[in-house]
C-alpha cells in the first residue's frame, strides 16, 4: 500500500514540476466547483453531467445530421414526461431548434 502511495506522490510531484501554475489553477477550479456543487444541491451537481451529454450529442449531431431527426422523435415522446416534472423549460422551442438545425 505504501508503494502505491509513493507512486501517486511521485506522479503528482512530476505533474507539478511541469507547470505549477496550471496545477494550482486546476486545484483552485476543482475546489471552486466542489463548493458550488455543495451549496447548489443536486441540480448543480448534475449540471456537469448533463452538459457533458449535451456536448457528446452535439458532436454526434455535427458528424451525422440525421441524429436530429432521432432527437426530434425522442423529444416528442419525452416532452409530456419532462413537462410534468420540470414545467418551466420551453420544450416546444427545443423541438423547433432540432427541426431548424436538421434541415
Amino acid at each position: 500500500m505504501l508503494a502505491l502511495f509513493d507512486k501517486v506522490v511521485e506522479r503528482i510531484a512530476w505533474f507539478i514540476s511541469l507547470n505549477p501554475v496550471k496545477f494550482i489553477l486546476g486545484v483552485l477550479a476543482t475546489v471552486l466547483a466542489g463548493v458550488v456543487m455543495a451549496k447548489g444541491g443536486i441540480v448543480t451537481s448534475a449540471l456537469p453531467l448533463v452538459l457533458g451529454l449535451v456536448a457528446v450529442f452535439l458532436v454526434i449531431y455535427g458528424r451525422h445530421p440525421q441524429t436530429g431527426i432521432y432527437g426530434i422523435m425522442v423529444m416528442g415522446f419525452l416532452t409530456a414526461v419532462l413537462s410534468r416534472y420540470f414545467p418551466f423549460a420551453p420544450y416546444g422551442l427545443l423541438v423547433d431548434a432540432f427541426l431548424v438545425l436538421t434541415f
